[in-house]
This record gives structure tokens, C-alpha cells and sequence, in this order.
């Protein structure tokens, strides 16, 4: 009994000082910290560290102080932004930008090549841009008769009477008119998106397939839908043939992209698979 206790001790006391020693180390190597982590994709564990260095550190700004005569840039807010777009959370994410551009005190530099070009992956994974339906063409307003029909003129005695012509009225026989389905609204399309920018190919793939049961795929969904087989072709070493060639079907399909996406897309989109999609609309006759 006294030996458990012991050790029950040993474990409080050591938990202790861990835990004390975590709230207590210094502001520069939580960022440190979290800057690693976002460079292996736990955005999860990056978050509540950069978010304590708001507590802890100095303003935001370049080369803040931390030991001696050692400097180190310190924006919090654009990598916070950064770990929301990684987890999904778009409306953070964009918060955090805005915050950054306000509080970061960015160089001009940087904020040509960092804040921007985050900016628009934002725009991209978060509001992608799909085709509105044109809408119906207004039906001509019919014009107002200029006379009067005439009266029907009465047989006259003399003549012999016409035999009635059997009723016609009902429809001919034909083949029956399919129903026209909907497009795929943008929220799926921003789903499927966003799972695929997530590396979550397979779950891109099963938004959409399951939206064509009920909807018309427009070219965007093809796309996602190329892009997200060619990435398992790649993801898995380039072998299996089945999933090259329906990556080249759908990105066939994918005729026209709108404008916003279509200039957006080295963003996103890694060389490989763009040189694929090129290649498939070139064999394809789309470009």
C-alpha cells in the first residue's frame, strides 16, 4: 500500500512539473511548435498553440525578440488562417486572414507572396464559382386581334349536309417527354470540393456520384470528379489503368471551366494532374 502510494505521488509530482513547465516555456518555441506542425498537417495541434502565443507573445509583427540578439518573424494570425483552411473551418479562416492583414503588420513582400495567394485558396475551396442557369427567355406578348371573326355563315336549305368528321381531340401517341433534372447546386459542389482539397478523394468522388442519382453534373463536377481519380492513380503509384482512364473520361467531360476557377487552378491543382487534364482535353477536342 505504501509502495502504491509512492508512486501515486511520483506520478502527481511529475505530472506536475510537466504540466508547469509546458505553461511556463517561452512564447517563441510554442510558435516554433506550431509552425512544424502545420508543415505535417496537424492543423488540429497548430491551432491551440498559436492561439496561446496571442496570449503570451509580443505583437505581431517582423523580427520580434525572443533570446539574446536572436529575432524571428511572429504572424500568428496569417498561420491561424492558414490551420482553418486545413481544417475546413472557412469562416475562421477568413476571419484570421482579414485579422492578419490588419494586425500582422506583413512586409509588401510578404504579402504578395504569402497573404494573396492565401487569399485565394480561401476563394477557391470556400466560394467556388459555379455557372448560373441563364434564365427562361420571356414569352412574346400575344397581340390583341384587329377585327372580329366573322360570324359562322348558316347552311343554306339547298345544300346537303356534311357529315361530321369523328371527335379528334385527344393527344396523338408519342413517346413520352424524360424530365429535365436540376443542376448540381453549388453547396455539393462546394462539399465535394472541399474533401478533395483535403486529400479525401474517395469522399469527393461519393458526393457526386450520389448527387448524379438526382441532379445533371455540370462541368465543374466533372472536373472534381477527373481530378480526384487521377489523384488515387497517383496517390497509389501510377498502376492502375482503370483509374487513368476514368480520370481522362470524366476530365474530358469537363469542357468548360468557369473563368474564376479556370485561372485559379496551379493553385490548387498539382502539375501532375493539370498536365492531365490538358492532355485529356486535347485528345478530347476541347482545346
Amino acid at each position: 500500500m505504501k509502495n502504491k502510494s509512492v508512486l501515486l505521488y511520483l506520478v502527481v509530482l511529475l505530472t506536475g512539473t510537466a504540466s508547469t513547465a509546458w505553461s511556463d516555456r517561452p512564447w517563441y518555441q510554442d510558435y516554433q511548435e506550431a509552425l512544424d506542425r502545420l508543415k505535417k498537417g496537424d492543423a488540429r495541434g497548430a491551432i491551440p498553440l498559436l492561439e496561446k502565443t496571442l496570449q503570451t507573445g509580443p505583437d505581431p509583427g517582423p523580427q520580434r525578440p525572443t533570446y539574446g540578439m536572436h529575432f524571428i518573424d511572429f504572424f500568428p494570425y496569417l498561420h491561424l488562417a492558414r490551420a482553418y483552411l486545413l481544417m475546413g473551418q472557412c469562416a475562421q479562416a477568413q476571419e484570421m486572414l482579414e485579422r492578419s492583414a490588419r494586425r500582422d503588420r506583413l512586409p509588401p513582400d510578404l504579402q504578395a507572396t504569402e497573404l494573396r495567394p492565401l487569399r485565394q485558396q480561401i476563394q477557391a475551396q470556400c466560394a467556388l464559382p459555379v455557372k448560373t442557369p441563364a434564365p427562361p427567355a420571356a414569352r412574346p406578348a400575344e397581340s390583341p386581334l384587329a377585327e372580329k371573326e366573322a360570324p359562322a355563315s348558316q347552311p343554306s336549305a339547298s345544300s346537303p349536309t356534311q357529315p361530321k368528321s369523328p371527335a379528334t381531340d385527344a393527344p396523338p401517341v408519342g413517346p413520352s417527354v424524360p424530365p429535365i433534372r436540376r443542376s448540381v447546386p453549388a453547396a455539393v459542389l462546394q462539399t465535394a470540393w472541399r474533401a478533395y482539397l483535403r486529400g479525401d478523394y474517395d469522399g469527393a468522388d461519393r458526393v457526386l456520384r450520389e448527387a448524379r442519382q438526382q441532379y445533371e453534373l455540370d462541368d465543374t463536377a466533372y472536373f472534381i470528379l477527373g481530378c480526384s481519380r487521377a489523384a488515387r492513380y497517383f496517390r497509389e503509384g501510377g498502376t492502375d489503368g482503370r483509374l487513368l482512364e476514368e480520370a481522362r473520361r470524366y476530365l474530358r467531360q469537363a469542357r468548360q471551366l468557369p473563368p474564376e476557377l479556370q485561372s485559379r487552378l496551379a493553385l490548387f491543382i498539382s502539375p501532375k494532374i493539370l498536365a492531365l487534364y490538358r492532355e485529356s482535353r486535347r485528345a478530347g477536342g476541347g482545346e
